[in-house]
């Protein structure tokens, strides 16, 4: 168990430092949107590999969902198919729709409803 925890982080350090190493780059040179759409979902990816390598470990579950979704809405914008107001709308539907998902899973969690039901207004 303690290897395994170990191999998650160097994994992870080493995509921050490949992010990081991008950024930098993106600064000289201008990299394509579609390169950045592709990046957020191989660290998707990743986090939901090491989510089902052991699922006691939700953090790397939020963290494909964030990539996920940021990705989704990268590849809307840059397609066209949300613009302005849609933006807005798409990000807060994505904030609501985890804790929708934390009341699915368990209605002890009734709480969970309070943050959905205001990003979703």
């Amino acid at each position: 168990m303690r290897t395994q925890a170990l191999t998650q982080a160097i994994v992870l350090g080493g995509l921050l430092v490949l992010a990081g190493v991008l950024l930098l780059l993106q600064s000289y040179v201008d990299l394509s949107a579609w390169l950045w759409f592709l990046l957020l979902i191989v660290g998707g990816l990743a986090a939901l590999a090491f989510f089902l390598a052991d699922r006691s470990n939700l953090g790397m579950l939020i963290t494909t969902y964030v990539l996920l979704a940021i990705a989704l809405l990268l590849a809307l914008v840059m397609l066209n198919v949300l613009r302005d107001e849609g933006v807005t709308v798409y990000v807060l539907s994505a904030i609501a729709l985890p804790f929708l998902a934390v009341y699915a899973r368990d209605r002890q969690h009734w709480w969970a409803l309070i943050p959905a039901y205001v990003m979703l207004t």
